[in-house]
């Protein structure tokens, strides 16, 4: 299992998961320098090129499209402090919220058997200076930054809010997490 994964699992299990995801954390960011203020790059549902590492295109070619999601609140970090993560200028680095989930509807599609995965945490990010279109659950249409993030390309697949529940697109190379307790799952 991936570092995050398991702190993210290790975080669950004490009661924190949801404090810690859903961007509005219990704990004071001084008692825990990882949870972060700060505007981010939420990758976890964003195709990955595998031979490069870069995340936050779209490949038309096999049906998948996914970004790096530049947004401005709290978010998780776990390799790096919040000091090591700090956004500078075109820069910003992938950290990790729920808010994909929670605001847009965004479910978790398992990809257990994909050839390559992507670990973006702490990766560090351009701004694009384009934005997509979200959809959010109260169905107002909301532009949101994109980002290209430089991540770590791994054998083996995992759980991404990428590829639309459709499991035809697990063949392309996702950002993955342990997402297994986020209640929004594709069925």
């Amino acid at each position: 299992m991936r570092k995050h994964g398991l702190v993210l699992v290790l975080l669950g299990c004490f009661g924190v998961h949801h404090a810690v995801l859903s961007q509005t954390p219990s704990a004071e960011p001084s008692k825990n320098p990882n949870i972060c203020h700060y505007k981010y790059a939420l990758c976890i549902a964003a195709s990955c090129d595998p031979k490069t590492g870069k995340c936050g295109r779209c490949d038309k070619n096999d049906g998948s499209c996914g970004y790096c999601y530049v947004f401005e609140g709290k978010s998780f970090s776990v390799y790096e402090p919040c000091d090591k993560v700090k956004p500078s200028g075109n820069t910003v680095y992938s950290t990790y919220s729920d808010k994909l989930s929670t605001d847009f509807g965004f479910k978790v599609l398992n990809c257990p058997s994909s050839m390559h995965s992507a670990d973006c945490m702490d990766g560090k990010c351009m701004l694009t200076g384009q934005t997509v279109t979200l959809t959010n659950n109260q169905g107002r249409k909301v532009q949101v930054p994109t980002a290209i993030c430089q991540c770590k390309v791994t054998s083996g697949g995992g759980m991404t809010l990428g590829g639309q529940c459709n499991k035809a697109n697990c063949s392309a190379t996702w950002s993955v997490a342990d997402l297994q307790s986020l209640p929004q799952q594709c069925r």
